[in-house]
């Protein structure tokens, strides 16, 4: 099941049915010059859509690590402090529903509050947080605190280490984000480049590519090149596709 988080709200949904809408007419009416072909392109729409999906969820993924970041480090200023792991989660949830850019971890640190209250162990509740959001980070830090629990091990090192860690990765997310959007905006300007064209000719010398939308090898070719510049997108978004 979906992490609540992860599912786009209605603004989003409106936004993006408009957005399929638009491109299905405009590929209709520059690739075809037929309206009615909009709905024949509905695979197109599927597509863009689920790119755009990914991309939503890749960005509350992320937004979640960084606030998962910063509750690390409140707990360990709070376990520096001489406060037990319990008392620090505690205080770093009374720091955090103060602060409203903080949207996700405070939902999810009320349940672990509530579940210390009725004595449940804490790697417990750190375990289906990190099964409720999927969250591979967060997993790891409870099954780190479990087996400290368990064996003696020393809570402040991994809080540490676990602080080290999430910050080394958002900063090489951040370098490979930098690196890669450039060439992605490159791939995806050169993806428009068809359309472009396509549309000069018509504006400039429309009868020059009349026998595209009139005779059965035009509509052939241009389905051709729209299938190509679909392709074309996938890879793209394959290529500039990094996880860390």
């Amino acid at each position: 099941m979906e992490y609540y988080a992860y599912k786009p709200d209605k603004k989003w949904f409106t936004v993006e049915i408009f957005k399929v809408i638009m491109c299905c007419l405009v590929v209709a009416i520059i690739f075809y010059d037929r309206i009615f072909v909009a709905p024949l392109l509905f695979p197109m729409g599927v597509y863009i859509w689920k790119n755009d999906r990914k991309k939503y969820k890749r960005s509350v993924v992320s937004k979640l690590s960084m606030e998962f970041k910063e509750f690390i480090i409140l707990i360990s200023g709070e376990l520096n402090a001489g406060y037990s792991l319990e008392q620090g989660i505690r205080k770093a949830y009374g720091d955090i529903v103060k602060d409203d850019s903080f949207s996700i971890i405070p939902r999810e640190l009320a349940l672990i509050v509530n579940g210390l209250g009725l004595n449940k162990d804490v790697d417990e509740l750190l375990m289906e947080m990190g099964e409720r959001c999927q969250h591979r980070d967060i997993i790891e830090f409870a099954r780190l605190v479990s087996t400290a629990k368990r064996f003696g091990g020393n809570i402040n090192t991994i809080i540490h280490k676990t602080k080290k860690k999430l910050n080394e990765k958002i900063i090489v997310e951040r370098e490979i984000d930098t690196m890669v959007s450039a060439k992605s905006l490159e791939g995806h300007i050169m993806l428009l480049m068809p359309f472009g064209i396509v549309l000069y000719m018509r504006l400039t010398n429309g009868g020059y590519i009349e026998s595209l939308y009139n005779s059965g090898v035009g509509i052939l070719v241009a389905t051709v090149g729209l299938v190509m510049v679909l392709v074309c997108g996938l890879t793209i978004n394959k290529i500039t596709e990094i996880e860390v």
